[in-house]
């Protein structure tokens, strides 16, 4: 069991955390639609993001420290956000072209 390396933070503050790469996501989408890209959302890697950048996201030293802690929770976590951005990116590229589909 691995015991070293920062706390989780509480949900409450990793709430916010998604809420913010949900609003990244979204106008990263819509950037990207807006250059005729690609119809497939591609999520940046956050695992090469350093502390400044996730502070932009997280506005929460505790939340960044456990982050980039590098445990194999944090990685997990890592993942799931990775997921969440690639699932809120995709979801407004499909809610994008289902609304040129209908004009």
């Amino acid at each position: 069991m691995e015991n070293n390396g920062p706390p989780l933070p509480e949900l409450e503050k990793l709430s916010q955390l998604i809420s913010a790469l949900k609003v990244y996501a979204l106008k990263s989408a819509n950037e990207q639609w807006a250059k005729k890209v690609s119809a497939i959302y591609c999520a940046p890697r956050m695992d090469s993001w350093d502390d400044l950048a996730w502070f932009e996201f997280a506005k929460d030293w505790e939340v960044v420290e456990y982050l980039l802690s590098d445990t194999t929770k944090a990685r997990k976590l890592m993942r799931s956000l990775y997921y969440c951005l690639q699932w809120y990116g995709q979801n407004e590229l499909d809610r994008l072209q289902c609304m040129k589909i209908i004009d």
